[in-house]
């Protein structure tokens, strides 16, 4: 990737939300499987 595109702000702002919902997608996975182990 090239750093102009990093600089732009859209870019940036979609980088943001997807990293978002892959966190809420990894939590919500480790959630289910905790409480399975219960």
């Amino acid at each position: 990737m090239h750093a102009s595109r990093l600089s732009d702000p859209t870019v940036r702002q979609v980088v943001v939300m997807s990293a978002a919902q892959v966190g809420k997608v990894v939590r919500t996975r480790e959630l289910v499987e905790f409480s399975q182990v219960i």
